[in-house]
């Protein structure tokens, strides 16, 4: 593997300083410093992945976080961006108020980001055109009749595939959960089945009130850097369907399995109550505890047998904030 990093970096132009160093964290990536003193992260590729093309496509989006900028090709195993400078969420204290309200307020944007990625054909042509008479042409033929249905039934059947494509992972995703939490103690198997079929029976979740369901799949504060300038950099994209809520709500149970505050579980709770009480109450409460479910799972994951006695007490709070989900679910 080091071997096929080095002859891809070397085809990129980065010659090693030293080892490369791989980064702490579920993903398959590494740190690597260059013989010109410059940082790069190489993070693996698996067959047929967006991510790169997708990301190259937020240059003409002008997101309002900082994100990786891929110098490599789409096809190579791994892809190559500069480093990102800053402190990961993590390690600071990402359970604030504050911090957390700034959270919210990012899915929002990564959302309309997600939705608006369907105009970078339209800002590529745009960019592409080289006097005023071409432009003026190629608007026309943009935004012709039969080119805008074309494109509006295939974003119809792209919006078909992905949420048939949320549903699929989500019922993969739960047996697992399901299938992991039911042997222990804390966890009731009767609760774990009520639930899996209030899963089953909620499709709803898997259609975007607005545009699409697209999202990153592990917004949690181990992928949020807090740059210098203090702004945020989102790193670890892997852009897939999911259910609605599902970003906000991953960070939410991720915090919430890491808290160090002594009123963790009415501090989550009250996030919980204050976005259910506008509007789809079922909803929100159905993807959070499923969001507690899968980041339960996680957390016991990545506990070695020494480390299971520090997860009780989260694991407990867990499984108590999920039965009161079920219980306002049932309700």
């Amino acid at each position: 593997m080091n071997r096929n990093l080095q002859n891809f970096c070397r085809r990129c132009r980065v010659v090693y300083d030293g080892e490369p160093r791989m980064l702490a964290s579920p993903s398959r990536a590494w740190i690597i410093h260059d013989v010109e003193g410059k940082k790069w992260v190489a993070k693996e590729q698996t067959p047929r992945d967006q991510t790169v093309q997708l990301l190259k496509n937020f240059a003409l989006l002008h997101p309002c976080f900082h994100y990786p900028q891929p110098v490599s090709e789409d096809s190579e195993e791994f892809y190559l961006y500069p480093y990102l400078e800053g402190e990961r969420l993590a390690d600071r204290p990402f359970e604030d108020a504050a911090t957390i309200e700034r959270v919210t307020e990012l899915t929002a944007r990564l959302q309309a980001l997600f939705r608006s990625l369907v105009l970078v054909p339209f800002y590529q042509e745009t960019l592409k055109s080289k006097v005023s008479m071409m432009y003026v042409a190629g608007g026309l033929n943009r935004f012709a009749l039969e080119r805008v249905q074309r494109m509006d039934d295939q974003q119809k059947s792209t919006r078909h595939k992905e949420m048939a494509q949320s549903y699929q992972w989500a019922e993969k995703r739960l047996e697992t959960c399901v299938r992991q939490l039911g042997t222990r103690p804390l966890w009731s198997g009767a609760a774990l089945e009520a639930f899996r079929n209030k899963m089953r029976s909620k499709f709803c979740i898997h259609m975007p009130i607005t545009g699409n369901n697209l999202s990153h799949a592990a917004l949690t504060p181990e992928h949020l850097v807090l740059c210098p300038d203090h702004n945020f950099a989102i790193v670890g994209w892997h852009i897939q369907p999911r259910p609605r809520f599902y970003m906000f709500y991953t960070y939410l149970a991720w915090s919430f399995t890491h808290s160090r505050r002594e009123d963790a579980k009415p501090f989550y709770r009250g996030y919980l109550a204050e976005n259910s009480s506008k509007a789809f109450f079922q909803e929100h409460h159905l993807v959070f505890a499923f969001c507690l479910l899968e980041q339960t799972v996680s957390m016991l994951e990545k506990r070695t047998m020494s480390q299971y006695g520090r997860c009780r007490g989260p694991e407990h709070n867990a499984a108590e904030l999920f039965n009161e989900c079920l219980e306002k679910l049932s309700g």
